[in-house]
């Protein structure tokens, strides 16, 4: 009996299909792909670990800072 693929990412493709129509499929693909790079990241050990509203709230104000900074050197 061959095995199942029980991935994240195909899991996922194979419930959003049940429930999409033509119009969403360009929305799905995108989302597909983001999703990838996140699950890559991840995997990659490359993420930020939040435990609190506080870290969030002071992890959004730092990306906003860099934003902010991005800009004011364009």
């Amino acid at each position: 009996m061959p095995a199942l693929d029980l991935s994240i990412e195909t899991v996922a493709i194979q419930t959003a299909s049940l429930w999409t129509n033509p119009d969403d499929e360009a929305k799905i693909e995108r989302l597909n792909a983001a999703a990838a790079i996140g699950f890559e990241d991840f995997e990659r050990g490359d993420y930020v670990g939040l435990r609190s509203a506080d870290e969030i709230d002071a992890f959004m104000r730092h990306l906003g800072d860099l934003s902010l900074s991005d800009l004011e050197s364009e």
